[in-house]
């Protein structure tokens, strides 16, 4: 009897977490452990005693360990995303069904946006060319910045923006362009049809989960058009050392650039890289700003080339 009930003791934490053929062997070795240890405890010496007590002692924080890492429930991480709407998947997914529907649903009425989403068009009220400066991005920034001999240009929350045939037209044939919204991805897909485009690639990524897409460091630059950088600086200023890791990470080493272009003037830019940079030293930021220039005729549009420090 007491063997079955030593047998049923060492079982229990692993109740629901191992087979039968596994309890069954438990039991049994901790019936004969149990009954082993009676018979040593019986005749046992001092040091014997010494010897048995760390036993027991082994085995108890051997099951605690156990209950702890197997039987509860992990500690839920902090969500970085709440209280920031455009860090939201499903945000991005309602903002492109509504601009698509309105720039190409054939009626040729404007439609309200939804909720959250008024944002000032300005000239861009019929296009999703952010600033209407993609030509001016990728000549003035793109080409004479990034050497396209070192790899392909990684282009993050591309939407449906015109820079594929423009990153073509200035000599870079091979390009990656992603986003977070399916509908714009197979947009950009039926825009530039493979057969047609064979350079480039368009997937469906959230390159702040997943990063770039694979292998690492094989990047010549990567484009952040009005884009990643700029909601998130307005949003969650605290995830940006995250986003310029998962940059640099993407970025062929010492030789890629981060090009972008954001509402952000030069002192702006200027402040927050400072206020980055005391938060964790020079490698928190990893990057200096090689060249700035206004994009546009917006005059809310600035460009910058950032170089790795």
């Amino acid at each position: 009897m007491a063997g079955d009930l030593a047998g049923l003791v060492c079982i229990t934490p692993g109740a629901g977490f191992v087979t039968p053929g596994w309890s069954i062997a438990i039991g049994a070795l901790g019936a004969v452990w149990c009954y082993a240890s009676v018979e040593i405890v019986n005749k046992a010496r001092r040091w014997e005693f010494l010897v048995l007590a760390l036993l027991c002692l082994v085995s108890a924080l051997s099951t605690l360990h156990f209950a702890w890492t197997r039987l509860l429930p992990p500690a839920k991480p902090p969500d970085w995303r709440e209280g920031c709407q455009q860090c939201q998947p499903s945000w991005w997914e309602d903002f492109w069904h509504w601009r698509l529907a309105e720039l190409h649903g054939g009626s040729g009425r404007q439609i309200n946006p939804p909720t959250g989403m008024e944002w000032e068009w300005g000239n861009s009220r019929n296009y999703t060319d952010w600033y209407q400066a993609s030509a001016e991005f990728v000549q003035d920034l793109v080409r004479p910045y990034a050497d396209p001999t070192l790899g392909p240009v990684l282009h993050v929350g591309c939407g449906d923006a015109p820079v594929p045939e423009h990153l073509h037209a200035a000599g870079f044939p091979s390009s990656e362009h992603i986003d977070i919204a399916p509908e714009v991805i197979a947009r950009m897909r039926d825009t530039y049809p493979a057969e047609q485009w064979p350079g480039f690639s368009f997937q469906v990524r959230d390159f702040l989960t997943q990063g770039a897409p694979p292998p690492k460091g094989r990047f010549c630059a990567v484009l952040d058009k009005a884009g990643i950088w700029d909601w998130l600086q307005e949003e969650a200023p605290h995830m940006l050392p995250h986003l310029l890791e998962l940059v640099q990470q993407a970025l062929v080493p010492s030789d890629g650039v981060y090009i972008i272009a954001t509402k952000l003037g030069p002192p702006e830019l200027a402040a927050l890289l400072g206020h980055l940079t005391r938060l964790g030293g020079p490698e928190h930021v990893g990057f200096h700003v090689e060249k700035s220039m206004r994009l546009g005729d917006s005059g809310v549009a600035w460009g910058y080339v950032l170089a790795p420090s």
